[in-house]
């Protein structure tokens, strides 16, 4: 019989031991005393491999960098798919990247907090993934609060000269009022043409996806409510949206007013003032769901730095878009089937009937429904009715069975005892 083993004789690792962490590169579940050595090899063979596409600066790896510059040239016609502003922040990423993996190289246990994840070195705000560090070490200046930094820094991204930005926009919003006055004999286009604007405004600063900031030129409500006004597509330029060649789906380059990041709140407001919206809609998005503790904002940054394929609509990590791209099945065309009649008719006199050969053949493939006979049909008809029990055995049927006797045994033949033999006379004495 087996035995369990007693409890003393089980191995290290079934042990009751520390909580396991996961590696902030890879991905790989570990125990906390292995994971500083893990993450040192990890970080180390992750850069040796990491290479920057010449297209859109994104970071790809070596084996797959040819690959997805073909397709990353391809989608544009040979030029860059992505504006300039959009290939300088993938730049900037990636140099972070780059930084942030070569410190891992030589981490100590200080780079991470108790569950493993990372510790900013400037301000030592903790809690951070690897695409949340490189967001967060961006804005980061070395404060006492690196949340309250990051914020900073991001409120005033893109908002330069926030007066002349003002300025500026009320002279467009200006010349789209005097162009629809003139052209539109009441017929309200100005007010749909604010209102879409203010709608295409906030999706760019509410919005994480990418598809609320780059604005296909082509589409019919588009170019109903906003494109067809030239002073209107100047009011976007004003925004911060700028005018480009772009496919989508792998379809020819389109003409589209692409924004490369998200609005902030003062750019935004501004934009939303001078189009004439309501307090309501100027007034930031904030309340109770903004007061949450830092870890979970940096969390919930993270999942929203998340990109978008552009084949599935899927989302990954910024370093792990452009791999996925690469080996993405939506993009890959679909497998051509095998044309019979084109391989044998092609090039001879009977090519004109090829489309009526293979209606033939698809005909022929397809089997037709099994047709039964009448003498197949009456023999299973014959057969279902010795099935059914006739009404008037059903009565006998259902009394009990009387038993059977048991049949007798046949008796053996007695066999005659043994005669006993006279004794012998003695002699006499």
């Amino acid at each position: 019989r087996l035995r369990a083993p007693p409890a003393r004789s089980l191995p290290r690792a079934m042990s009751p031991g520390p909580q396991s962490q996961s590696c902030p590169v890879c991905g790989v579940g570990l125990l906390g005393s292995s994971l500083r050595f893990h993450v040192k090899a990890c970080a180390t063979q992750t850069l040796t491999q990491l290479g920057s596409c010449q297209h859109c600066g994104r970071p790809v790896r070596r084996e797959d960098l040819p690959e997805h510059a073909r397709r990353c040239g391809e989608r544009c016609g040979g030029g860059s798919e992505q504006s300039a502003a959009q290939r300088r922040v993938w730049q900037r990423r990636s140099a972070t990247l780059r930084s942030l993996l070569a410190r891992l190289g030589e981490c100590t246990a200080s780079d991470f907090d108790s569950q493993g994840l990372l510790v900013c070195p400037k301000c030592g705000q903790g809690g951070f993934g690897l695409d949340e560090a490189v967001g967060h070490e961006e804005l980061c200046g070395g404060s006492a609060s690196g949340t309250a930094a990051a914020a900073a820094g991001e409120g005033a991204r893109g908002d330069p000269d926030d007066g002349g930005l003002r300025a500026r926009l009320d002279v467009a919003v200006a010349q789209l009022k005097e162009e629809l006055g003139m052209a539109d004999a009441g017929g309200g286009a100005l007010d749909v043409c604010l209102e879409r604007l203010q709608e295409v405004v906030r999706n760019a600063w509410q919005r994480d996806e990418r598809k609320y900031r780059r604005l296909r030129r082509s589409n019919a409500a588009f170019e109903e409510a906003i494109g067809r006004w030239p002073a209107a597509v100047a009011v976007l330029e004003v925004v911060g949206f700028e005018a480009t060649m772009q496919s989508s789906k792998g379809g020819d380059p389109e003409p589209h007013l692409v924004i490369a990041e998200r609005l902030s709140d003062a750019h935004a407001m501004a934009a939303l003032e001078a189009l004439g919206a309501s307090p309501e809609g100027v007034a930031a998005p904030g309340g109770p769901k903004a007061e949450q503790s830092s870890t979970q904002e940096a969390r919930g940054a993270g999942l929203a730095s998340l990109e978008e394929c552009r084949h599935c609509s899927r989302r990954f990590r910024f370093d792990r878009i452009a791999k996925h791209e690469t080996r993405c099945r939506t993009a890959k065309p679909s497998t051509a089937k095998f044309d019979v009649a084109r391989n044998v008719l092609a090039g001879t006199i009977g090519e004109k009937r090829i489309p009526l050969v293979r209606n033939l053949l698809r005909q022929l493939i397809q089997l037709p429904p099994l047709e039964a006979s009448a003498a197949a049909l009456a023999s299973k008809q014959a057969a279902a009715k010795q099935l059914q029990q006739p009404t008037e055995l059903r009565p006998l049927m259902q009394q009990p069975r009387p038993p059977e006797s048991p049949e007798p045994l046949e008796k053996e033949p007695q066999r005659a005892p043994p005669q006993q033999q006279p004794d012998a006379p003695q002699p006499p004495q």
